[in-house]
């Protein structure tokens, strides 16, 4: 990959152009190789080095797009290992808008995308900003920077326990007579014909503009960028404006639904980015804790589906959504042993996470035997959750 030829220059242009997702797995990669499988010159001191490139670009596309919204701000939650992605969260009655103009300069002065470039995504709902927001029920303050919203009423739970299903019958999962997924399957049905339609439609009319410029995947992502930022706007026009909250949580849903890499539910957004990567204390209601296990769950699965090797580099890669499961779970159940479980793993295995270092790994912690194949491997823990929802 790399020679004693090259300058720093094009080496940083050859390992950018290979996408930063494309260079952590090589990384992880190279953490177990043998000698004469290693692929030379992705190391930690590269990523390091690119991570601080990544850190510099976003930043300064941010500075320049925000001279007119001295209001924005943004928050980065999330991993801090050297192979993690690099996620914004924008904030403030316009961040819709800002979070649109990031995406299209990226694109227009690299020809390049950042979810693919940089593994960097940018957000404008989940949380929001105080500032000139009213103060309706849904709004739980973080502090004077932020808030989230959390659900006031059944019509709040049932449209994202649908979006958590949605998002687990697309990562494969054909237990239709499952209970749970049986008393929620037409609701489930109709939002996936909604979010299939708008980006069909939507699709169509950024195809018609780029489909001389940008490949299909890339047509893809602007459609899903600009439906995220679409719907976040309905959603800050009731944050910031009307107060009409009927469809405050389909709007959401539908918004997140679209940004890459996202939770759908802000149920999960809560649980996960504000109170176990954020260690806060938003409250959070049994039925948000079932929700945010069903995404853990399908994000399990959609991740482990989709590498091409298993080993004990990709088991511990996907440890943390174990690690959620488990905790989710323990939290809806109130089971002691769960809770348990998903402590010991924190404790035993999520630090290893840092250095890939997979020597001591215990796998049975993460409900793997030995040999076990990947679709196995998935099933068991599908059907371990389903199981105790089912006693719940």
């Amino acid at each position: 990959m790399s020679n004693c030829t090259q300058t720093v220059y094009s080496l940083i242009e050859t390992y950018l152009n290979m996408g930063w997702i494309q260079l952590a797995t090589i990384f992880t990669k190279n953490m177990t190789a043998k000698e004469k499988d290693l692929v030379p010159g992705v190391n930690a001191e590269l990523l390091v080095m690119l991570g601080g490139i990544r850190k510099y670009l976003v930043n300064h596309i941010y500075t320049c797009c925000t001279r007119d919204y001295s209001e924005i701000k943004y928050f980065a939650f999330g991993s801090d290992n050297i192979t993690s992605d690099y996620d914004l969260t924008l904030v403030g009655k316009k961040s819709p808008t800002v979070v649109w103009k990031m995406f299209t300069m990226f694109l227009k002065q690299y020809n390049n995308i950042l979810p693919y470039a940089f593994d960097t995504n940018l957000y404008c709902s989940g949380i929001y900003s105080p500032e000139k927001a009213l103060n309706i029920p849904h709004r739980e303050d973080i502090d004077e920077n932020i808030f989230v919203l959390t659900s006031k009423t059944k019509a709040d739970i049932t449209v994202q326990m649908e979006f958590a299903l949605l998002k687990l019958m697309e990562s494969g999962f054909t237990n239709y007579e499952w209970a749970p997924f049986k008393k929620y399957e037409a609701g489930v049905l109709r939002h996936k014909k909604i979010v299939d339609r708008i980006f069909k439609e939507k699709k169509r009319m950024h195809k018609k503009k780029y489909e001389k410029v940008y490949t299909d995947d890339t047509i893809d992502k602007i459609t899903e960028y600009y439906l995220t930022v679409l719907y976040a706007k309905k959603i800050n026009k009731i944050l910031y404006e009307t107060g009409h909250t009927d469809d405050l949580f389909l709007y959401a849903c539908i918004s997140q639904y679209f940004a890459i890499e996202s939770y759908y539910t802000p149920a999960t957004v809560n649980v996960i980015v504000m109170n176990i990567q954020g260690k806060q204390k938003v409250p959070i209601q049994n039925d948000e804790y079932i929700i945010a296990t069903l995404e853990n769950l399908a994000d399990f699965r959609m991740h482990l589906t989709h590498e091409q090797t298993f080993n004990a580099s990709v088991l511990l890669k996907y440890s943390k959504y174990v690690y959620r499961i488990l905790y989710c779970l323990g939290k809806a159940t109130r089971r002691r042993v769960l809770q348990q479980h998903a402590s010991q793993i924190k404790k035993d295995i999520l630090p290893l996470r840092k250095t890939g270092n997979t020597e001591g790994l215990n796998a049975a912690l993460l409900m793997y035997t030995s040999s076990m194949k990947v679709e196995k491997y998935i099933q068991k823990v599908t059907d371990f959750v389903c199981s105790e929802l089912e006693r719940k």
